[in-house]
């Protein structure tokens, strides 16, 4: 059996400017999210949810896989390292939260330039 996947995205979505680099950066950051629950998660379920608050996009990826030690994951690999990078180098800020047996939450925040 698949992955259930629900989206949350709100009705009216504010016309903020975001460059060509941010869109590429959570783009790839959301990409690299879902293909690591396809591949490592074991989750039957996976929300995705956008939000917006004040000059800040917020989106969050989560699953009820799971889970690992955010520990040894940060010390063993490049892929949550390199996630978190990339949301660095925008000015935004990357939070992962994962507890083994209760699945990962990924939240991205990018400021609008108003």
């Amino acid at each position: 059996m698949g992955i259930q996947l629900h989206f949350i995205i709100p009705d009216n979505i504010p016309a903020y400017h975001l460059s060509a680099e941010v869109r590429r950066n959570v783009f790839l950051v959301v990409k690299e999210a879902l293909h690591n629950i396809v591949k490592h998660s074991c989750a039957r379920e996976v929300q995705v949810s956008v939000n917006f608050l004040q000059s800040q996009m917020i989106i969050s990826v989560k699953d009820d896989g799971k889970g690992f030690s955010i520990d040894q994951k940060l010390s063993s690999g490049n892929g949550l390292n390199n996630m978190q990078k990339r949301i660095e180098n925008i000015g935004g800020t990357f939070k992962i939260e994962s507890e083994s047996g209760h699945g990962t939450s990924i939240t991205i925040r990018v400021n609008f330039k108003v």
